[in-house]
């Protein structure tokens, strides 16, 4: 006889707790009704994030070409990178390589119709080097990785920088 109490309590609990709103302007929501709220706020609030393989960052602006040009030259000077070339006429700006633990990486941005878009190198600065014989070395693509490569650290400072610039936004491409 007490068990009937503590069965009805065990279906209805749930069935209460999980029930959902009938309309939007309910004062009292179920929990579900709580729970995909909260789903669709971090889905628009969360940044978009590269895939791997990602080479390329595309920024928008709502500024001219030659605005941004000086813009992105100024902010590139603040951050640390020191500028190789700036060819006004082409839109074109190419870093000195920066070291980042056991690479080098060189920032390459173009801008043309209000758009910045960024690529980036890297090549190893640790050399190899047998008898007489020295390994020649090249720059690769750097590319969005996993987390335990070197690589990847370098790709999210370079995030973190074109995030600095407040575009208005950000995609990714191979």
């Amino acid at each position: 006889m007490k068990k009937a109490p503590l069965i009805l309590y065990i279906l209805l609990v749930p069935f209460f707790a999980f029930s959902q709103s009938s309309s939007p302007d309910d004062d009292a929501p179920g929990l579900l009704d709580k729970l995909s709220k909260n789903k669709r706020e971090k889905t628009t609030e969360k940044p978009i994030r590269p895939f791997k393989g990602a080479a390329k960052i595309v920024a928008t602006f709502d500024k001219s070409n030659e605005e941004l040009f000086d813009f992105i030259s100024k902010k590139l000077t603040t951050a640390g990178y020191t500028i190789d070339k700036r060819e006004r006429d082409l839109l074109l700006i190419t870093t000195e390589p920066k070291p980042l633990k056991q690479i080098n990486y060189k920032l390459r941005l173009v801008v043309e119709d209000s758009v910045m878009v960024l690529s980036s190198e890297y090549i190893s600065a640790i050399g190899l080097q047998i008898g007489n014989v020295k390994t020649e070395q090249a720059y690769q693509d750097l590319k969005y990785s996993s987390k335990i490569y070197v690589t990847r650290e370098a790709f999210d400072i370079i995030i973190s920088f074109v995030d600095s610039l407040n575009p208005m936004s950000v995609t990714y491409a191979r």
